[in-house]
């Protein structure tokens, strides 16, 4: 597959994958997502590939699901079944890759850019990122994963402080509350982030694969059944978009995003 929405790279036993859309802040699209998919396809049966680093082009981690595009784009707005499964199968995979993740946080993360730095098994940020989740801020729904990755990283007390008021954090706090494991100045990122994975390309990698399934088989609920249980919660999969669209706060979040203006929301 050639790449468009995605940079992969191999060096010395590390892969990376970039988010290459820029412009928008990285955020997600379909068909990024189905070329993210398919790198880690390929770092899952790549015996020489012993990390895998996720990090973003430009000056963002990943803003999120796309909200102003539509048709093949995954979007809010539509609410296509399709793209839930799409992000959900991302995110088990790189659960269930029996590789170390490192989500190399060079920027802003939101939404369900969140979700994916959750997803990862470290993650090492710029001490210029900012950190968070804005859907419930905007009326939107969350469905891909962090009312269950979030929790267990920050506990839930600070879990339901960042989900409830959908606030932004500065990459010294998410190292202080646990959500990063290390933050670095911007200008020492890089070298930073190579340094870490080096060491974990040099370890012993089906050991450090047996662990990690065995740490998150061991928590709680599956990732795959909570993003069920989130969807579920919208109703069933042919009526979930017409459930969303009932919900005024959630058209009122996303028509305010476009418009660039803060939202008014009623409750209903």
């Amino acid at each position: 597959m050639a790449y468009e929405d995605i940079i992969f790279t191999k060096e010395d036993g590390v892969a990376t994958i970039t988010l290459n859309r820029p412009k928008t802040l990285n955020a997600l699209t379909w068909p990024l997502l189905i070329e993210m998919q398919d790198a880690i396809d390929k770092v899952a049966v790549d015996d020489e590939v012993r990390v895998l680093v996720i990090t973003g082009a430009g000056r963002a981690f990943c803003a999120g699901d796309n909200l102003k595009d539509k048709g093949t784009h995954v979007s809010v707005m539509d609410g296509r079944e399709d793209s839930f499964q799409e992000q959900k199968r991302v995110l088990e995979s790189l659960r269930n890759l029996r590789k170390p993740v490192i989500a190399a946080v060079n920027g802003n993360s939101h939404g369900a850019g969140s979700d994916i730095m959750l997803a990862c098994d470290m993650r090492i940020a710029s001490s210029e990122a900012k950190l968070g989740d804005l859907r419930t801020r905007r009326g939107i729904p969350i469905a891909t994963g962090s009312t269950h990755l979030l929790p267990a990283l920050v506990g839930l007390s600070n879990a339901i402080d960042l989900l409830f008021t959908g606030k932004m954090i500065d990459a010294a706090e998410a190292e202080r509350i646990g959500l990063v494991n290390q933050t670095v100045p911007a200008e020492a990122f890089e070298a930073e982030v190579k340094k870490l994975a080096r060491t974990l390309a040099e370890g012993p990698t089906k050991i450090i694969g047996m662990a990690k399934v065995e740490i998150y088989r061991e928590l709680y609920m599956t990732l795959g059944q909570a993003i069920d249980d989130e969807l579920a919660e919208m109703g069933p999969a042919p009526e979930r978009n017409a459930y969303r669209n009932m919900i005024e706060d959630n058209r009122e979040g996303t028509t305010s995003f476009i418009e660039k203006r803060a939202p008014k929301f009623t409750g209903k």
